[in-house]
């Protein structure tokens, strides 16, 4: 944190700077099998008329999770940023819309779409945050 900018720095490859009144929201998510985590900031566009979202999720290793919870805590008090924790838990499972729903648009899906959407959904039950 810079006065009031969030700095990301991959070191060697670029950095990204987001004034934090921009963040309107910041949660701590389950990442990866060794009990990592990720903070999840989610930033809107200021005054502008056009819609706009930046999502940057940053990894944090397992042996760092409660100061990231910590961190997280501060940001929000300081900056008056939504907890959207409680919000994400209450969310609907990701589900498949079903063949005979008006909802489905298209036609039905070949077999090679059918093993990619399987495999996706596995992946994501698996590592929601990832």
């Amino acid at each position: 944190m810079t006065e009031g900018t969030l700095v990301v720095e991959w070191r060697g490859f670029s950095q990204l700077d987001v004034p934090m009144d921009r963040c309107a929201s910041v949660s701590v998510r389950p990442h990866g099998q060794d009990g990592g985590v990720q903070i999840a900031f989610r930033f809107l566009p200021g005054q502008q008329v056009t819609a706009g979202l930046v999502m940057v999720r940053v990894d944090v290793p397992a042996q760092f999770t409660e100061r990231a919870g910590w961190f997280v805590g501060e940001l929000r008090r300081v900056y008056g940023i939504e907890d959207v924790t409680a919000a994400a838990t209450e969310e609907e499972p990701l589900r498949r819309v079903p063949r005979d729903s008006a909802e489905w648009v298209t036609a039905p899906a070949g077999v090679s779409s059918e093993v990619l959407y399987r495999e996706v959904f596995e992946r994501l039950a698996a590592d929601p945050a990832s």
